[in-house]
Parts: C-alpha cells; structure tokens; sequence
C-alpha cells in the first residue's frame, strides 16, 4: 500500500510543470514516511528536475562554470544563449556553462582572484564594445579589458570597434601590436562583423 501511495506522489511530480518548495518539501516528508527504505531520495531524479525548474533571468547572479567568476545575466539572445557581465568583460554563454546563484544581501565585496585553467577557444567568449566611445576612454577600457582577459587566463576575446572614421580600429591594432601577450589577432569573418571587429588570440 505504501508503495502505490509513493507512486502516485511521484506521478503527480511528473505532472507538475514546476513546484513551490514547500510542495517539494512536502512531497519528500510523504515519501520517507511511506517508504523510507526504499525510496533514494537524494537520487531521485523527479525531484532534482523539481529544485532545477527555475528559469534564468535578466538580473540573476551566475557562477561561470570553466571561469570560477562570479557574473550577471544582462540579456537573452534569440538563439536561447545568454549575455553575462563578468566584471569589465561581457560573455556569451550556453545555460549549461553557468550556475545561478541564490540571491544575497548586498554585503562589502572582496577582491578575489581566482586561478583557473586556460580553455579552448570554443569556451565561453567574451568582448569589449568600444563603439561610439572617445579615443582616449576606448584606449583605456582596451587596457583594463585585455588585464582582466589575461587574469582570467582567457584564450581568447573578441573587441568590436566598428568601422567609423577607424581611428580607433588602428588604436586598437596599434595596441596589440605592442602587447606581448598577444599570439595574433585580425579581423573577424564577414558574419561576424568583419572589419568591424578583432579577433585577438593569447600566448
């Protein structure tokens, strides 16, 4: 008898699109009386979909898996993925690359330097957009932005600069030039924004 009442609680677990902790809750206080012994459930998979049915938003706080960087989602894209700003640098991430984070009071934030492995070039990307900025204060967020890429062990980062006067297209290509951190870098394909953006690969 109990065992069909375990099922039955489990099927309307499955009914449900999304649960309220409290129903949750509930649901595992009626399963352990039922069957403790037979019922796992820190290996129930109806109830880990369960805590997992939030949806991320504009506004959530991530954990940037392959980065160990804390970020915000700023924007869903059309094709499901989501922007993230990650201190300085904005990135573009599949839901699977992040964690969300419960929300916490405001509270003095720390310095933390986080030491992670380099990843390929078909992680996360992230990228600085300096259109419509002055020379001078595109130059200095290149600086910044390019300290924090390196600090974060990136492989590689996209600059969009667009085409304009391209002034600061050669300020941008000036600079790397001179920084030996640089592998190589040159303008991105056609579909990516072509002269409009460089593409910049690290040592």
């Amino acid at each position: 008898m109990a065992l069909t009442e375990s099922d039955t609680i489990l099927k309307n677990l499955h009914a449900k699109s999304s649960l309220k902790p409290h129903e949750i809750i509930e649901a595992k206080s009626q399963l352990k009386k039922l069957a403790p012994e037979t019922v796992d459930l820190s290996q129930n998979k109806v109830l880990k979909q369960a805590k997992k049915a939030r949806k991320p938003k504009v506004g959530d706080d991530i954990l940037v898996i392959s980065y160990g960087q804390r970020g915000t989602l700023v924007n869903q894209l059309k094709d499901g993925r989501w922007e993230a700003q990650v201190g300085l640098i904005k990135m573009t991430l599949e839901e699977t690359e992040f964690n969300l984070l419960k929300a916490e009071k405001e509270q003095p934030k720390r310095k933390q330097v986080n030491v992670v492995k380099r990843t390929t070039t078909s992680g996360p990307r992230a990228r600085l957009d300096l259109r419509g900025k002055r020379y001078e204060e595109a130059m200095q967020e290149l600086d910044t932005f390019i300290d924090q890429a390196l600090l974060n062990n990136m492989a590689q980062v996209d600059i969009i600069h667009g085409i304009g006067t391209g002034v600061i297209r050669e300020g941008v290509t000036k600079y790397l030039r001179r920084n030996k951190h640089v592998k190589s870098f040159g303008y991105a394909p056609q579909n990516a924004g072509g002269s409009g953006a460089t593409i910049v690969v690290f040592k």
